[in-house]
């Protein structure tokens, strides 16, 4: 997203500006370029593609094993133990 930003700016240094603009476009450009950074930073903490929060893929491991365990393993109609019982 920033290298887009930033190649869609430098692309105005190809225009015919005034003098005054083109001498100062690569200095707006820096500051849009931290004004948006900033934006982002405030409006999405998160970031812009968050990450699944977990702990560890140990924890995970041990909590799926738990919820496996603790679902009766004798279920009605005829889903029984392995021993046929």
């Amino acid at each position: 997203m920033i290298w887009g930003f930033w190649q869609a700016t430098d692309l105005l240094q190809g225009y015919h500006l005034p003098e005054a603009l083109a001498f100062r476009i690569s200095f707006f450009r820096d500051l849009s370029l931290g004004m948006l950074i900033v934006a982002v930073l405030l409006l999405r903490p998160q970031g812009l593609l968050p990450e699944e929060r977990r702990v560890s893929a140990w924890v995970d491991r041990r909590v799926r094993q738990r919820s496996s365990l603790a679902v009766d393993p004798v279920q009605p109609g005829g889903g029984g133990s392995a021993d046929g019982g």
